[in-house]
């Protein structure tokens, strides 16, 4: 389980702080930004204090520190641009789904209570700050100035990324969870993307269909409800070729190879 919980006292300071000196502490390519400089960050003193206000977030589980993300509302850009943005920055996460989405959960619903209606990032607080996504060069020295992360971060930021992956990986359960959270995402931020991420809903609930049909084409036959069985097959087979769904396709065609292979051997035995 994954718990998330704002960062208030000094040790999750000071855990919030060290997190991603952790996580990169064996990579040779990673160049840590000052540390005095962002411990600034929980003061009143720092360079931009007068202009935006800041949250910081840690994710635990089972009582370890697994990630990291901070929530900007930078109040002086908002105002020069007339937009409603929240940015997002400092995220640091392991290669895991479910905590990713945790901590920008939380950034998103802090979005939402300042009346913001787009997040963006990650970018810090001006461009004089490391912003950016590294998405090649993984194996090249970064400079100060320049942000690093590891190649999997673009995964768990885009959940759309993250949700092809199941997809091709046959995981469509996932997969449509994974299109979902891209879309409350995408329907926070001005609707982008939102025309893929409906096809691909709409796809995958395509998918699980034909599984479903096919599950409840067992249940039946196991009832000895052959026709209804047959039925169900039938529609699950003419669904996966409507959607181009071999897969889907061929195990329909199996059932229903099998359930005419039992009818064939309880009429012989009946006629024993």
């Amino acid at each position: 389980m994954v718990v998330i919980q704002e960062v208030k006292t000094r040790k999750q300071k000071k855990q919030f702080l060290n997190f991603g000196l952790n996580l990169y502490k064996d990579n040779p390519y990673f160049i840590p930004p000052l540390y005095g400089n962002e411990k600034k960050l929980f003061g009143n003193n720092h360079d931009y204090c007068d202009q935006a206000e800041s949250v910081f977030y840690l994710a635990y589980r089972d009582g370890k520190v697994v990630g990291r993300i901070s929530g900007i509302l930078q109040k002086a850009s908002n105002e020069k641009w007339k937009q409603q943005r929240v940015r997002f920055t400092r995220f640091d996460c392991i290669d895991d789904q479910e905590v990713a989405n945790a901590l920008f959960d939380a950034v998103e619903q802090w979005a939402k209570e300042k009346g913001m209606k787009e997040i963006v990032g990650p970018l810090g607080y001006s461009d004089m700050e490391r912003e950016g996504l590294l998405i090649e060069g993984f194996d090249q020295l970064n400079t100060f100035e320049e942000q690093y992360n590891y190649e999997y971060y673009q995964k768990l930021i885009e959940t759309v990324l993250a949700a092809e992956e199941q997809l091709e990986q046959k995981k469509y359960a996932e997969a449509q969870e994974g299109y979902k959270q891209a879309s409350d995402r995408s329907r926070y931020a001005d609707h982008a993307g939102m025309e893929y991420i409906n096809n691909r809903l709409a796809l995958t609930a395509d998918y699980l269909s034909v599984y479903d049909l096919i599950s409840l084409g067992d249940t039946l036959a196991l009832n000895l409800q052959y026709d209804k069985a047959e039925s169900k097959y039938l529609e699950a087979k003419a669904l996966a070729g409507r959607i181009y769904f071999d897969e889907g396709r061929t195990s329909a065609m199996d059932a229903l190879e099998k359930l005419y292979e039992d009818q064939k051997e309880e009429k012989e035995a009946e006629n024993e």
